[in-house]
């Protein structure tokens, strides 16, 4: 009976240890299957990271080419700064002179107007004379040919006596 009994124990033992094998060689296919999804999790891992890196370096050179754009563009919009200040100045100087030159133009005018004016009276004036010259020929021609008259009238007066 103890051998029966120790029988029945060992054969409990084999049947224990072949349940511990069978669920160790589960384990050990759980690992293997666990050890060859981070094998492939580390190699897609490693493509990520050389895809990352070729991102990276991408993302800089554009960064850089952007860097240098925008200095270029800053330097445009210096020089352009710069062209509308001139211009501005330019400008500025120009309503300036016009406003310069309306301002001499007024005075002008209004000095041609006085000039004008001016002419207007001298030769007003100098019809006056004109006039007051013609007057005193119609007088004088007028005296002259009285005197014409009168010297006509004493001789014939003259000559009738003798």
């Amino acid at each position: 009976q103890q051998a029966i009994e120790d029988l029945q124990c060992e054969e409990d033992k084999v049947n224990l240890l072949t349940k511990e094998k069978a669920k160790l060689k589960l384990q050990a296919e759980d690992l293997e299957y666990l050890l060859e999804q981070e094998r492939k999790q580390g190699t897609d891992l490693e493509k990520s990271r050389r895809k990352l890196e070729g991102d990276s370096k991408n993302t800089m050179d554009n960064l850089t080419e952007m860097g240098r754009m925008r200095a270029n563009m800053e330097e445009i919009i210096k020089k352009k700064d710069v062209e509308i200040s001139t211009t501005s100045s330019k400008l500025e100087a120009e309503e300036m002179l016009n406003a310069g030159l309306e301002r001499k133009n007024k005075e002008l005018q209004v000095r041609i107007e006085e000039l004008e004016e001016e002419l207007e009276t001298e030769r007003a004036l100098r019809a006056k004379p004109n006039i007051l010259t013609q007057m005193f020929r119609s007088f004088f021609k007028g005296l002259s040919d009285k005197r014409d008259l009168a010297h006509k009238l004493s001789h014939i007066s003259l000559s009738g006596s003798f």
